[in-house]
């Protein structure tokens, strides 16, 4: 029987290079590992009767705008993911706003579509680049999916508000955790919701439910459909991107099953 979780599915649509660790090797982009990834997810969603939004990388769209035609044809949503995977607490506000602006009007020239929405690479919005919130107003952006509310030694803000909110006129959408003691458990996404079994992932929805809050749920076109060849990250860096890669597919699979799972424009709009 499906519950009803109103969930929130994201998909990050870029190279497995585009991690922001540094690289032991030189790694050329895997450009049709993103097209591959891109259409095994398109067929996955609409085997479960599900919809997502997709936060594009512009310099993935610029080398692919089939692509981003072809997630618009099939009901789903492009948002900004910037366009050079650039961490947004480096690049500062002058490149800040020049990439929305361009990621933007590309994405729209592209589709045809009114883009709302911005995640930035690797949750890079934290308590040192919080003025790029008052800048996605500034632009007109109608929601953010950018802020971790758990903090590790790579991104996120502790105590952060861990369920869809509003700061001013904008729209903020993080990734899903749970409450622990002293702590929040992150199953939104990435390493997280590969290590956890899927049945606590699935409890999870379920908790989240029974309150009325969506699951939102991301995932890289990488994750999906890893390619052949890896990256030759550091070891930790190699455990972070590769661990239990095998199990998301059948993971998302499951969670999608249990309930309605829609893009954030769909959720905002109801």
């Amino acid at each position: 029987m499906r519950v009803s979780p109103n969930g929130i599915l994201t998909v990050d649509v870029e190279d497995i290079s585009c991690a922001n660790f540094p690289l032991r090797e030189a790694y050329p982009p895997e450009e049709k590992n993103v097209e591959k990834g891109v259409k095994e997810i398109l067929a996955l969603l609409a085997s479960t009767q599900s919809r997502a939004t997709f936060f594009i990388l512009g310099k993935t769209a610029k080398k692919n705008p089939a692509l981003v035609k072809e997630i618009v044809k099939y009901k789903n949503k492009v948002a900004s993911h910037g366009m050079t995977h650039r961490l947004v607490y480096r690049i500062g506000r002058k490149e800040f706003r020049r990439e929305i602006q361009d990621s933007r009007k590309l994405l729209e020239d592209i589709s045809g579509e009114r883009v709302t929405g911005y995640r930035a690479p690797s949750w890079s919005i934290n308590e040192n680049s919080l003025w790029a919130l008052d800048m996605l107003q500034e632009e007109g952006f109608s929601y953010d999916s950018s802020i971790f509310p758990v903090k590790n030694f790579l991104y996120g803000i502790d105590n952060f508000p861990p369920y869809p909110h509003r700061r001013g006129k904008l729209w903020e959408i993080p990734p899903s955790t749970l409450p622990f003691p002293g702590k929040r458990i992150p199953i939104g996404g990435g390493f997280y919701f590969r290590f956890f079994p899927a049945l606590f992932i699935s409890q999870g929805l379920k908790w989240l439910s029974q309150r009325k809050i969506p699951l939102v749920l991301y995932f890289h076109t990488w994750e999906i459909l890893p390619p052949a060849k890896l990256p030759a990250y550091s070891l930790l860096h190699q455990l972070i991107v590769t661990y239990n890669l095998s199990s998301l597919k059948n993971k998302v699979t499951r969670i999608l099953k249990m309930g309605k799972f829609v893009s954030v424009e769909e959720y905002l709009h109801a």
